[in-house]
This record gives structure tokens, C-alpha cells and sequence, in this order.
């Protein structure tokens, strides 16, 4: 029979826990599902903190993450502002031609 308790069992199940959770948000992030993947760091990070561990990786990765969801942020209100803007333009137009 296997012995019930094997020491290190614990910190390497730890171990691939974190791999895993890091694994899982860098195929969000490739797959542009930022809020999965950033959340899914965060709690990477959260439940690493204050051990040591050195998550440069994640850290890394979350900083990209958040760079990414600005900057979609930007490109998708600068598409509404011209879309907008265009409305704004084809209404003035049926205005003053009208008259």
C-alpha cells in the first residue's frame, strides 16, 4: 500500500496548481480573452503572495493582459465616437437637404 501522507506531495500538487493556472491564462490571453485571463492571474497571484515565490512570469503577464484590455478599450471607443460621428453627418445631411 502507498503511505498516506509522501513527503513534498503537497508542494509539487502546489506546484502544478500554479502551472496550470499560469498555462490556463496564457491561452486566454492568445485567445483574447482577457478578462478570463486576467482574472484567472490574479488569483494566480493573490494565492502566491507573501510565500516568496517569484511569479515574474505572471506579473509579467498580467501587466500585458492589462495593456491589452486598454488599449481595446480605446480602439472600440474610437470606432463608437466615428460611428457616431458618420450618424451625426448622414442626419445633417437629410436636414439641410430637405429644405
Amino acid at each position: 500500500m502507498w503511505p498516506v501522507s509522501r513527503p513534498g506531495v503537497e508542494e509539487e500538487s502546489e506546484e502544478l496548481r500554479r502551472e496550470v493556472l499560469y498555462s490556463a491564462a496564457v491561452a486566454n490571453f492568445r485567445l483574447k480573452n482577457y478578462s478570463s485571463s486576467r482574472s484567472t492571474l490574479k488569483s494566480l497571484l493573490s494565492a502566491t503572495k507573501g510565500r516568496g515565490n517569484g511569479m515574474r512570469q505572471a506579473e509579467a503577464l498580467l501587466a500585458q493582459v492589462e495593456h491589452e484590455m486598454v488599449r481595446e478599450g480605446l480602439i472600440g471607443a474610437s470606432v463608437l465616437t466615428g460611428v457616431v460621428a458618420a450618424a451625426v453627418g448622414i442626419g445633417l445631411s437629410f436636414l439641410t437637404s430637405k429644405r
